[in-house]
């Protein structure tokens, strides 16, 4: 139906979930609430928060180089090619030659994938070089920005190593930067950022990429074909939502049923508070009841003070009358008083007399202690000079080894230090290098142009009337432009391979980077303190002077 075609294309286009909304609301005549617009707006924002959402971009290849590659070196005898798809017109591109020329093996590097999905083993395996690498450039089209996707394979060892890499560049900008914090060399990062530009490796081999026996894919871990006329209707009915755009409509109707079931759970909640209000509010008439009851029973208590208060006045008046009795008896106990401070002070005399004795006979039975006891007291400061001897070799010690570890971790601080601006040196020649490409590139581009227009025979470049192919300025003028960009082309050449080597340099200061070995830091025993403070109390609690003066 044109208008459903008009509606999807339009909806397809828009690029956030809010924009979708008000657009289909628009061509469906009819009007959406703010509110709903703010779910819309929420539900994309948590999508995209659990990096569910996918961009779902408009992807067009540029450029392919390819170093290394097995079948393009079998099929040209070159060991390095560059394919610029921007020298040809829009429209379908044909590969023409011989069985055995690298036609396969061209198709089977123009995607960002890390497999091969129509000859046996793995993309290391279809590399031969230590240095091969494959350099592919493509483009957004509907909002104009470049993408790199650079693999730098090992294919020269046995294990096969690779590195991946994926840059972009936005529109109007010169400058290549990593797509994200993912992106570090290893595979796991390169894969998830690339599913999310390309979509998954069954769309692209379901739709953009077709061949005459099944694509083979590694999902899972295991191999499997992929045949869309064996597809089952759960199948094709996610690839068809995909390939589309419209997978963003299941992303965000997962993330409202999650909504949906929290506000379920909230909802329950709430019930139960009303029903306990409910229940509080039929219990009222008991309640009533009891308040009833505790104001007789305050009644209650108010008489039962009222008569202790009474029995209280007839107590006060039984205290005054015995008052008067214990003034008449104030006499006789004075004299009690007197007599007893005679008797103690009597008995204080004797107190003393026999705490003379016991120093007198303490004098002449103790000597033999009292020695002892000043032995003991000189082992006493003997114990603590060894002790203080000790704790100070302990503290000399622990802070000879908290030097030593600070000297050693220094040392490797600055080592990574130095690493990491060697490694900013080397990115920023990197920059320049790119910067010098980019300059290259457009170069070569417009002598390619003028160069194709020469061999058409277009004088206009020399200033001459047509024909011009005899002629000498019109030679001369095409073999200078043919030998600059002969020279452009080689210039390029040595760039990639500049670039190829400062990345590696990088890598090789991350090794280093991730070998350097922080020392330890050291563990020490603790000195017990106590002892020290023990034996000193010891020594304290010793009263010398009194001991020597027996």
């Amino acid at each position: 139906h044109p208008v459903e075609t008009i509606r999807s294309a339009e909806i397809q286009d828009a690029v956030t979930l809010r924009e979708k909304v008000i657009i289909h609301a628009k061509l469906s005549d009819k009007k959406v609430a703010e509110s709903i617009l703010d779910k819309a707006a929420k539900l994309e924002f948590m999508a995209k928060e659990e990096g569910t959402a996918t961009e779902g971009l408009h992807i067009r290849i540029k450029k392919l180089i390819l170093r290394g590659a097995i079948g393009i070196r079998k099929g040209t005898g070159k060991e390095e090619i560059t394919l610029d798809l921007e020298r040809y017109d829009p429209g379908l591109i044909a590969l023409i030659g011989p069985n055995g020329n690298g036609k396969t093996a061209l198709m089977e590097q123009l995607h960002p994938f890390l497999q091969i999905f129509t000859r046996p083993g793995s993309l290391q395996n279809h590399f031969e070089l230590k240095d091969s690498f494959r350099d592919l450039y493509f483009i957004d089209e509907r909002t104009g920005t470049d993408y790199r996707a650079f693999l730098q394979i090992d294919g020269a060892g046995e294990k096969g190593s690779i590195e991946c890499f994926l840059y972009h560049k936005l529109k109007g900008s010169n400058e290549w930067t990593v797509i994200s914090d993912l992106i570090t060399g290893r595979q796991a990062g390169y894969e998830q950022e690339i599913k999310r530009l390309f979509g998954s490796v069954s769309l692209f081999l379901q739709s953009a990429f077709t061949s005459q026996k099944p694509a083979k894919v590694i999902l899972d871990g295991k191999t499997i074909k992929l045949d869309l006329s064996e597809a089952t209707k759960g199948m094709k009915k996610a690839l068809f939502n995909e390939l589309i755009g419209n997978g963003y409509l299941q992303t965000y109707s997962e993330n409202a049923k999650n909504e949906k079931d929290i506000k379920a759970k909230e909802l329950i909640g709430d019930k139960a508070k009303i029903e306990m209000l409910e229940e509080q509010t039929k219990a009222g008439p008991e309640k009533r009841g009891d308040l009833l009851l505790l104001i007789s029973s305050k009644d209650t208590t108010t008489m039962q003070f009222e008569s202790i208060k009474k029995k209280g006045m007839e107590i006060k008046e039984q205290v005054s009358a015995l008052s008067i009795k214990v003034d008449k008896n104030k006499e006789i106990r004075s004299s009690i008083d007197n007599a007893t401070k005679e008797i103690t002070s009597y008995q204080d005399e004797i107190t003393t007399l026999e705490s003379n004795v016991v120093k007198y006979n303490v004098a002449l039975d103790g000597k033999e202690s009292t020695e002892k006891k000043l032995q003991d007291l000189e082992d006493l400061k003997t114990q603590v000079v060894k002790l203080n001897e000790e704790q100070t070799k302990y503290l000399t010690e622990r802070d000879r080894l908290n030097t030593e570890y600070g000297n050693k971790k220094q040392i490797i601080s600055d080592n990574e230090r130095a690493l990491q601006n060697e490694k900013t040196l080397v990115e920023k020649d990197i920059m320049g290098i790119q910067g010098s490409w980019d300059a290259q590139e457009v170069e070569r581009r417009i002598l390619d142009k003028d160069i194709i227009a020469l061999e058409k025979g277009d004088c206009a470049l020399i200033g001459l009337e047509c024909p011009a192919k005899d002629n000498v300025m019109y030679k001369v003028k095409l073999e200078e432009k043919q030998g600059r960009y002969s020279d452009i082309q080689e210039m390029i050449k040595n760039f990639d391979i500049l670039v190829v080597n400062l990345y590696k340099k990088i890598g090789i200061i991350d090794i280093k980077v991730d070998a350097l070995e922080w020392p330890e830091e050291p563990k020490h025993d603790t000195f017990n303190l106590d002892i020290i403070n023990d034996v000193q109390n010891k020594i304290n609690w010793i009263d010398e002077p009194a001991l020597r003066a027996t």
